[in-house]
C-alpha cells in the first residue's frame, strides 16, 4: 500500500475525513460489516479498541494534512492499514492501483488464509 502516491489523494482525503467525523460513524459502520461464510475474516481480526482509540485521537486533535496525520502518536503501521481500509469501506477509495489482487489480503491470498489485523 503506497499512500504517497500521487493517485492516492483522494485516500488521503478519505482518511482525513473519517478522522474529521465522529468515531462512533466509522466505528459503527465497522461493526455492522459482515463478510461472507466463505471467507475467514472474523471480528475479532479487527482491534476496534485500538482503531478507536486513535480515531478519537485524531477527532480531538483536528488535523488539516495528511503529513500531520502521519506523525500522530500510536498511529502504527497496522493501524494506519486499517485506517486505509476503513476509508476504502466507507468512501469507496481505492488502497492499491496496480495490484489486481488488491483484495487478497483482507480475503485471503493464495495460501487462502486471509491478513489478520491486530
Amino acid at each position: 500500500m503506497n499512500l504517497v502516491d500521487r493517485q492516492a489523494k483522494p485516500l488521503q482525503q478519505a482518511m482525513l475525513d473519517s478522522v474529521r467525523e465522529s468515531p462512533e460513524k466509522p466505528l459503527g459502520s465497522l461493526r455492522k460489516l459482515t463478510m461472507p461464510g466463505h471467507h475467514d475474516v472474523r471480528v475479532q481480526d479487527v482491534d476496534l479498541r485500538r482503531l478507536g482509540a486513535v480515531l478519537a485521537t485524531a477527532y480531538e486533535r483536528e488535523f488539516s494534512d495528511f503529513a500531520s496525520l502521519l506523525l500522530l502518536e500510536k498511529l502504527g503501521p497496522r493501524t494506519l492499514q486499517s485506517l486505509a481500509l476503513v476509508a476504502e469501506l466507507i468512501h469507496g477509495t481505492p488502497t492499491r492501483f496496480s495490484d489486481p489482487a488488491r483484495f487478497s489480503f483482507a480475503h485471503g491470498g493464495k495460501d487462502g488464509h486471509p491478513f489478520r489485523f491486530r
